[in-house]
């Protein structure tokens, strides 16, 4: 039979004992299975070839994601999306430019110990943002000084310093709120890529089998694939995307089989559901 490969629908990854849902990926831009293997010459005499043996056959699955989809982070640095309740690991800033050079008001509670939950406040630059000249940079303590500006927790007011500041400056605030939930991934150094199950949905165009036959679903199965550890995540001048690297592997069990994995066609008014 003659097939083109016509539409990829997604990635499926699962565990590989349990066969559990990990991931799916369905805004795939291009996928690409490679297929490689080493070979050896026996030689003879001058350099004549007398045989040749394969060896160190491998496949691997490389494809980029429209989109980004946490499942695949985790399967990628070994990590887990973890929902975290009353969190505070969040910076964030707010910039306020002076009506008066008394005091402003932060939209959000700063959390940490009293009397130290902001750690700078910052005259900006031209640029607007926190000025590195030393004497710009104002400290937190418990009442407001020439060096130093005080914090009300219960009002989140800033008292700001008794001299550095004039109206029309811009004084920027970087402080960790509170917040009810968030979600976190780790990617920490000793934790690395999951091994998983990877099922390829497409679809293939009977080239020679008529108009009648349409297209013909495709799917792709490996048993077992080490999701590679290196990926790129890109912010700029155009939306980011997710690569996703795959190293099939075959069991070293003697019970198992070496399959690195199949590719499978079907006509789903095939399913038997009596």
């Amino acid at each position: 039979m003659k097939y083109a490969l016509k539409k990829l629908n997604r990635i499926i990854l699962a565990d590989v004992v349990t066969d559990k849902h990990i991931c799916t990926l369905n805004d795939l831009t291009n996928i690409k299975i490679s297929n490689t293997s080493d070979v050896v010459d026996a030689t003879g005499s001058d350099g004549a070839i007398l045989a040749e043996f394969d060896t160190k056959k491998s496949s691997e699955i490389t494809a980029t994601n429209g989109s980004i989809e946490s499942g695949a982070i985790e399967a990628q640095t070994g990590g887990t999306e973890k929902v975290i309740a009353n969190g505070t690991g969040i910076r964030f800033r707010e910039s306020f430019t002076l009506a008066s050079t008394t005091s402003i008001v932060l939209s959000h509670k700063a959390s940490g110990t009293a009397g130290s939950e902001i750690k700078y406040i910052y005259k900006a630059d031209v640029n607007g943002n926190p000025s590195n000249i030393s004497t710009d940079a104002y400290t937190q303590a418990a009442e407001a000084s020439v060096t130093a500006f005080a914090f009300d927790s219960a009002t989140k007011t800033i008292t700001l310093p008794t001299s550095g500041f004039a109206v029309g400056d811009v004084v920027i605030v970087d402080y960790y709120p509170t917040f009810s939930t968030y979600k976190e991934i780790d990617n920490n150094s000793n934790a690395f890529g999951i091994d998983a199950k990877v099922i390829v949905d497409g679809w293939f165009t009977d080239l020679c089998g008529g108009a009648e036959n349409g297209d013909v679903p495709l799917q792709f199965v490996s048993g077992k694939g080490k999701v590679q550890g290196k990926f790129d995540l890109e912010f700029g001048d155009k939306a980011a995307v997710q690569s996703l690297d795959i190293k099939l592997i075959s069991s070293s069990c003697a019970k198992d089989s070496k399959n690195l994995w199949k590719m499978l066609t079907y006509d789903l008014d095939d399913i038997v559901d009596t």
